[in-house]
């Protein structure tokens, strides 16, 4: 998921050049961060809250953020955590 200065966001499948755009879009101030994750929300099972019911639930951009790796431009570099 890649997603704008002004919130905007836009999910895309995994590859390689997906990644690249992302990481290019960071660099240059085209996107604000990007996100790579599998499911956008936690499984609610055994007791546990839903998704949007948990701490790390963003509203903004409907996901689970402590299941995702996101993307941002520190100083001249993009870091991913």
């Amino acid at each position: 998921m890649s997603v704008k200065p002004n919130g905007d966001n836009l999910s895309t499948e995994w590859s390689d050049d997906n990644e690249e755009a992302a990481l290019t879009g960071v660099q240059t101030g085209i996107l604000q961060a990007y996100y790579k994750f599998n499911v956008r929300e936690a499984f609610a099972c055994c007791g546990r809250p839903k998704a949007q019911d948990r701490p790390d639930w963003d509203a903004a951009l409907s996901l689970s953020k402590d299941q995702a790796i996101s993307c941002t431009r520190q100083g001249s570099a993009v870091t991913c955590r």
